[in-house]
C-alpha cells in the first residue's frame, strides 16, 4: 500500500510572520503595507487552508506504550483529508483595534482520478463578499499547478510515524485537564531538516488517542514575538486521531507597526483517497 502524498500546511500567517522563511530583507518588511496581512492569508489559504489534516507528526523512537498507541492512530488516519474547513482570521493593531477579517469556507473533493482538488466556496473579507474573485485565482493556481500532486501538512504534529525518529518526547508526573477529560501529559522537541519545534501533547489515558498538541517554532522568526498552533483531536470516520480544529495565535511588528493575529480553522466531511488504498 503506497502513502498518501498529503501534506497539510496551515499558511493562514500573515505574511509579517512568513518573512524570515520567505527570505524578505529587514527593509522589505518595514514597508510592508498592514493590509498585506489578509491579502497574503487570503492568496494561500485559498490554495491551501484545507489542505490542513492529513499527516500527523516524528532520537531514537520512544518507546512509551501509550505515545506508540497515538502513533499507531495517526498511522490508520493518515490517509483521510477533510472535506471542508472554515477558517476565520483576526489582526487587531498593539491597542486591541480590529483592522482586517476574513471569514471563507473550503472544500476538498476527489477528481476524476480520485485526487484532492480545492474549491473556493465563500471568502469574506472586511465584510465584502470576495469569493469570485478568490475562486478565480484558485483556479488559475490549480491551473499553474497542473501535474503537480496536491500536498497535506498539519505543519510538526508530533505522531506523524514518519517523524518517530526526530522526536525526543518526556512524560510528565502531573495530568492535564483537557475540557472534561483528565489527561496524559507530554512534552517533546522535533527536530526536522527544515525546523525545530517545542510543544505538549495531551492524550487519551487509556487508548492513547490524540486529545490536544500545542507548539511553537524554535527561534521564532526575525520580527515575530510570538506564535503558537493548538491542533484538537476528535473521532473521525475510520476511529480516533481526526484533527478538528486548529488555532494559530501569534504576535509581531517592526518599529511602530506591531500586529496580533488569530485564526481558528474547523475541519470536517473527511474522506478516504485513492491513492491510500
Amino acid at each position: 500500500m503506497s502513502e498518501p502524498n498529503h501534506q497539510f500546511s496551515i499558511l493562514a500567517v500573515p505574511p509579517l510572520f512568513r518573512a524570515t522563511a520567505q527570505g524578505r530583507t529587514r527593509k522589505g518588511l518595514q514597508e510592508s503595507n498592514p493590509q498585506d496581512y489578509i491579502s497574503g492569508v487570503k492568496q494561500r489559504v485559498a490554495a491551501c487552508a484545507l489542505m490542513l489534516a492529513a499527516t500527523l507528526g516524528a532520537g531514537a523512537q520512544t518507546s512509551d506504550a501509550l505515545w506508540q498507541k497515538a502513533v499507531e492512530i495517526a498511522r490508520v488516519a493518515k490517509p483521510w483529508v477533510p472535506g471542508v474547513a472554515v477558517m476565520l482570521v483576526d489582526v487587531k493593531d498593539d491597542k486591541g483595534k480590529l483592522t482586517d477579517t476574513a471569514e471563507s469556507t473550503f472544500r476538498l473533493k476527489p477528481d476524476a482520478d480520485g485526487k484532492p482538488v480545492v474549491t473556493v466556496e465563500r471568502f469574506i473579507q472586511n465584510g465584502t463578499d470576495q469569493t469570485a474573485k478568490q475562486q478565480q485565482a484558485q483556479e488559475k493556481r490549480a491551473k499553474d499547478s497542473k501535474g503537480q500532486s496536491l500536498s497535506f501538512s498539519l505543519g510538526d504534529n508530533p505522531f506523524d510515524p514518519d517523524l518517530q525518529g526526530e522526536i525526543r518526547v518526556v512524560r510528565l508526573d502531573q495530568p492535564r485537564q483537557i475540557g472534561e477529560k483528565l489527561c496524559a501529559s507530554y512534552t517533546y522537541e522535533l527536530k526536522t531538516k527544515s525546523a525545530t519545534v517545542e510543544g505538549s501533547a495531551a492524550l487519551d489515558p487509556q487508548t492513547g488517542a490524540p486529545v490536544e498538541v500545542s507548539y511553537s517554532p524554535k527561534p521564532l522568526p526575525f520580527g515575530v514575538q510570538s506564535l503558537t498552533t493548538v491542533l484538537r483531536f476528535a473521532d473521525g470516520p475510520d476511529g480516533e486521531g481526526y484533527v478538528k480544529e486548529v488555532v494559530v495565535d501569534g504576535s509581531g511588528g517592526f518599529l511602530f507597526m506591531k500586529r496580533v493575529f488569530h485564526s481558528t480553522v474547523t475541519l470536517d466531511e473527511y474522506w478516504k483517497t485513492q491513492e491510500a488504498s
